[in-house]
C-alpha cells in the first residue's frame, strides 16, 4: 500500500535529475517516488507528467514553442490557412489586409513566436483567430476533466481595439476543422492590449462536457482605426493540459515534436526551406525506361506514417517553382498522384518523357484536420 508524502526538497534539487537520484532524495522517508500514490508537485514536468503518473506528453498541443515551420515563415493575405505547423489562422474581413510570420521576439525560454499582423495603414477591422483542435483520439480520454489553456502573449506597439480574447472549445463531432461552427464555447478570457505591454502569461480553465468528442481554442482580437507599423498579437509556449492550473510549459525535443507535426504534414524540400523554393535539393528522382505517358515513377514514402490518406498532394518543378510538374532537362512535364495512402503515394507522368533522361520533383503531402 502506498503512502502520501509532503517534502520540502526545493524544485532546483531536482530539474533534470534521473528517477534514481529523486529516489535517493527520499531514502530518509523510507519510500521512492514510484510507489506514492500521488506523485509530489515538485517533480520536474520533463520526468513525470501530472495526469496519472505517465512519462511525459502532459502538453496536448503539438508544436507549442513554435519551433516547426515547414510550409514557410512568412504570409500575406491570407483568410484561412495553416501557417505554421497545427495552427490555422482565420480572419473575418474579405479585404484580407494581413500578415503572419514567424518572430524572434519572446520570452525567456522560446525561440520563435508567431506574429498576427494588420497592414500597415489598413482601415478594415477584421478580425484575426488563431485556431487549434485536437484529434478526436486526443480529446475523448479528456472527457470530464478540467483542462487548462496556458500561453504567453504580447501586444504589439500599435495594436488596436479593445479586446483581446482566449476561448477553449469544444464539440461533439469527430475529427473537424478548428474554424468548424460545430465548436461550442467552453469559456472565454479577454484582456485590453494594454494588460500585455510586456509578455504575460494567460491561463483558461473549463471543465469538459462528459459529451465531448473534439476539443480546441481560438486566440484572438478584432483592431480597430488605422493600423500602425505594428498592429500585431504575440503568441508562444501554447499549452494544453489535464488539470485547474497551468504548470510549466513541457519542452519536447525537437526531432518528437518534428515527428508529430508530420503526421499532418509533409514535404521533400529542407525543414528550413518553402515549398516552390527554386532548388532540388531534397527532390524526387526518375529514370524512364521507355519514351511515353505513365512511365517516369517515384514512390514517395511517408515517414512517419500520416494521420489520414493526405486530403492534398502538391507536385512542383525544381527549377520553376511551378505546381503540378515534374523537370526534365528543359521540359516540364505534367505530373498525376495515384495509390495514395496515409503511407505513401506514387508520383508519375501525364505527358510524354524522353527514355534514359533522369527526372526531378518535389512534392507536399497535408493531412490536416
Amino acid at each position: 500500500m502506498s503512502t502520501n508524502y509532503t517534502t520540502t526538497i526545493p524544485e532546483t534539487d531536482c530539474i533534470g535529475d534521473s528517477l534514481v537520484t529523486i529516489n535517493n532524495n527520499f531514502d530518509k522517508l523510507g519510500t521512492t517516488v514510484l510507489s506514492l500514490s500521488t506523485t509530489p508537485s515538485w517533480i520536474p514536468n520533463n520526468i513525470i507528467a501530472f495526469d496519472g503518473g505517465a512519462f511525459g506528453f502532459k502538453n496536448k498541443v503539438i508544436n507549442g514553442a513554435m519551433n516547426i515551420w515547414q510550409r514557410g515563415t512568412t504570409f500575406s493575405n491570407i483568410s484561412a490557412a495553416y501557417t505554421r505547423y497545427r495552427m490555422l489562422v482565420t480572419r473575418t474581413n474579405s479585404a484580407k489586409e494581413n500578415s503572419i510570420s514567424q518572430s524572434t521576439l519572446v520570452p525567456s525560454g522560446f525561440q520563435y513566436s508567431i506574429k498576427m499582423t494588420r497592414t500597415p495603414s489598413s482601415t478594415n477591422f477584421e478580425q484575426f483567430q488563431l485556431r487549434y483542435a485536437l484529434e478526436t483520439a486526443d480529446s475523448i480520454p479528456l472527457q470530464g476533466n478540467t483542462v487548462t489553456l496556458s500561453f504567453w502573449a504580447k501586444a504589439g506597439a500599435n495594436t488596436s481595439g479593445t479586446d483581446v480574447f482566449a476561448a477553449l472549445l469544444s464539440s461533439t463531432t469527430v475529427d473537424i476543422s478548428p474554424i468548424s461552427n460545430s465548436f461550442a464555447r467552453m469559456v472565454r478570457s479577454a484582456k485590453v492590449p494594454s494588460d500585455l505591454t510586456n509578455w504575460t502569461k494567460w491561463t483558461v480553465s473549463s471543465p469538459v462536457p462528459s459529451t465531448a468528442t473534439q476539443l480546441g481554442f481560438g486566440i484572438g482580437w478584432t483592431p480597430a482605426g488605422t493600423a500602425g507599423a505594428d498592429d500585431s498579437l504575440y503568441i508562444t509556449g501554447l499549452q494544453l493540459e489535464v488539470g485547474p492550473t497551468a504548470t510549466p510549459f513541457e519542452y519536447r525535443p525537437i526531432g518528437t515534436e518534428l515527428a508529430l507535426c508530420q503526421r499532418y504534414y509533409q514535404k521533400t524540400y529542407s525543414q528550413n526551406v518553402s515549398p516552390g523554393t527554386v532548388t532540388d535539393v531534397g527532390g524526387l528522382y526518375s529514370v524512364p525506361t521507355s519514351t511515353g505517358t505513365g512511365v517516369a515513377f517515384n514512390n514517395w514514402r511517408f515517414s512517419p506514417i500520416m494521420r489520414t490518406i493526405p486530403a492534398t498532394v502538391v507536385a512542383y518543378n525544381p527549377v520553376t517553382g511551378a505546381t503540378g510538374q515534374w523537370r526534365q532537362g528543359a521540359t516540364n512535364i505534367t505530373a498525376q498522384f495515384t495509390n495514395t495512402s496515409d503511407s505513401g503515394v506514387v508520383i508519375s507522368n501525364v505527358a510524354v518523357v524522353v527514355a534514359a533522361n533522369g527526372m526531378n520533383i518535389h512534392a507536399t503531402a497535408e493531412a490536416e484536420l
